[in-house]
């Protein structure tokens, strides 16, 4: 199996809702190593896991890229905006 499509795999809601029903304990719930050898792994082809686990990879690099992007662009407006008031009172200053 391939471990990028077996990470993507187990992240998936319907993976996640088997490990709920086998999961002990309220605040830090925990899994028994035998109910875990004891689910399911669908496995299509090889090139298939290849394909998913390189799209869900790119999937989160475009995450982290926009994320970045939002985070300079209001950096950039702060900035912006910051200079725009200061020159507003220098100017406002100059004037009188």
């Amino acid at each position: 199996a391939d471990p990028g499509f077996l990470a993507w795999y187990i992240n998936q809601s319907e993976f996640q809702g088997q490990l709920r029903t086998v999961a002990k304990g309220t605040d830090t719930p925990l899994v028994a190593k035998t109910d875990i050898q004891n689910l399911t792994v669908e496995l299509p082809p090889m090139n298939t896991q290849a394909l998913i686990a390189r799209l869900d990879d790119l999937s989160r690099r475009e995450r982290c890229l926009l994320q970045a992007i939002a985070e300079k662009r209001s950096a950039l407006i702060r900035a912006l905006t910051q200079d725009a008031a200061r020159t507003g009172r220098e100017a406002e200053r100059n004037r009188t």
